[in-house]
């Protein structure tokens, strides 16, 4: 019993807010410049909750139902974590990277084998003096594929390295 309450006193604390129409105009606007990623090409409800992470729900929930339960369960865990607004941008997850795949478009960078390898496991990306080359005039987040074609993740392009955010549960072990 008092692992329920406790349960629900959490629930209660916690918080998001259903985007409106000049936030999701804000939002696909970064996220068509940045990847190539249109409103039309996702269906659904987007909600932000804590730490500027926007999720995306189904479209068969009301925005009624769900300010309903906001209201008596603040909740913030539902439906899927798409993006996070970052301060420079906005950074995929790698759920929607591969939910998105086929309409991602732009701030693409293929790996090669041992740098896919190296992402796996959670490390930083070193580019090579090809790659930077090939990247020279480019900064920011992208979503990386290895040479299957496969997006392996997402990264931020920084001083010739991408930045790794691979959560520590997905990362490949030794």
């Amino acid at each position: 019993m008092i692992i329920v309450l406790n349960f629900l006193m959490v629930l209660k604390m916690l918080n998001f807010r259903i985007l409106n129409s000049k936030d999701r105009e804000e939002l696909f606007s970064s996220l068509n410049d940045t990847y190539g990623i249109k409103e039309s090409d996702v269906s659904g409800l987007l909600t932000m909750g804590g730490k500027d992470k926007v999720r995306l729900l189904s479209k068969d929930i009301t925005p009624e139902v769900l300010n309903l339960l906001n209201k008596n369960l603040r909740l913030e865990f539902l439906g899927l974590y798409i993006c996070k607004l970052e301060k420079d941008g906005v950074r995929l997850s790698h759920d929607a990277a591969n939910l998105f795949k086929d309409v991602i478009t732009k701030s693409i960078f293929l790996a090669d084998d041992r740098q896919s390898k190296e992402w796996l496991m959670g490390h930083e990306v070193l580019l090579t003096d090809e790659q930077i080359k090939s990247y020279e005039n480019m900064k920011g987040f992208f979503v990386l594929k290895n040479s299957n074609d496969m997006i392996i993740g997402c990264g931020k392009l920084s001083n010739n390295r991408i930045t790794n955010f691979v959560p520590k549960s997905r990362r490949l072990k030794k």
